[in-house]
């Protein structure tokens, strides 16, 4: 079970469902970010939607966020 208790890890769930939504509409922003805030609003992180995924233009390539798919 995944810890909702990381901030940083729940930051970077959120934004792939958000964009795993813009995938479906067709488009994919990548400039947006999650500011990390305590309860009292004090930030003292960012993730932004770029952190979130790894983005591949090419064939060919693999990363630790798992396999490239062959066609």
């Amino acid at each position: 079970m995944e810890d909702d208790a990381d901030p940083r890890a729940f930051a970077i769930r959120s934004i792939r469902s958000i964009l795993s939504e813009e995938v479906m509409m067709g488009v994919v922003d990548l400039t947006g970010w999650i500011d990390i805030r305590s309860e009292t609003g004090i930030q003292f992180g960012r993730v932004t939607f770029s952190e979130a995924v790894c983005l591949r233009l090419e064939p060919g390539g693999s990363d630790d966020r798992g396999a490239s798919r062959q066609a």
